[in-house]
């Protein structure tokens, strides 16, 4: 997972969802590998997959407080989405 950690410092985020996707299949209770499969969702804004994921880490540390910040800000920034992608279309389609 440490690979994990430099390569988000490096912003190689389709890397992370290799890396932490291989930690999964040996580990599905890495708590460290769906937290950064999150986060590099969310940064290529993936949103639903980073609500998943961080939702994945709470099942395994409901206290994990990084996770309870980040799915909280990932269901917010995909509802801002939804809402702005909504009102474009209204405009649009009258």
């Amino acid at each position: 997972m440490n690979v994990a950690v430099c390569k988000y410092k490096a912003k190689e985020y389709e890397s992370i969802i290799d890396i932490t996707n291989q930690v999964i299949d040996y580990n599905p209770n890495s708590l460290k590998a769906w937290y950064f499969r999150g986060r590099a969702f969310g940064e290529r804004q993936e949103y639903d997959d980073a609500v998943e994921s961080f939702k994945r880490a709470l099942e395994i540390d409901p206290n994990h407080k990084p996770s309870k910040i980040e799915f909280e800000r990932m269901k917010k920034t995909r509802a801002d989405l939804v809402a702005r992608e909504t009102n474009k279309f209204k405009t649009i389609f009258g």
